[in-house]
């Protein structure tokens, strides 16, 4: 997703791919996100439907990062979601809030869990 107005810019504008720190979670569901925006654009409601149930899964985690940190969030949503452990945030860099941790985590483990359910309905088509 990267950024709120990307499917605007692949729509009207032509822009060729894009990307996002959310894909480190969800590798599958972001490169699927530009081809079916591209493939479907104008089509029927079910197309916009797949369109808008891609960029909606990794909107509980991007806000969060746009709410409070790009880096420090992504960091931890690498973490939480066990994909691997990232450490200590770097030096100049504060940690997030452990306030702030069970939001990240829960919206870190839907987007894994969209990732996974994406990865089993691909393989069986």
């Amino acid at each position: 997703m990267g950024e709120r107005p990307a499917l605007v810019h692949v729509r009207q504008f032509g822009l060729a791919a894009w990307t996002t720190g959310s894909g480190c979670i969800a590798p599958r569901a972001v490169m699927a996100l530009p081809r079916v925006a591209k493939a479907q654009s104008g089509k029927t409601a079910e197309h916009e439907w797949q369109t808008r149930r891609l960029y909606d899964a990794f909107t509980p985690l991007e806000t969060p990062r746009d709410d409070n940190s790009l880096i420090r969030v992504l960091h931890d949503a690498v973490t939480l979601s066990k994909l691997a452990g990232m450490g200590p945030i770097l030096p100049l860099l504060s940690s997030t809030p452990l306030a702030r941790h069970a939001k990240i985590e829960a919206a870190t483990l839907a987007l894994l869990d969209f990732e996974r359910h994406l990865a089993e309905s691909s393989a069986h088509s």
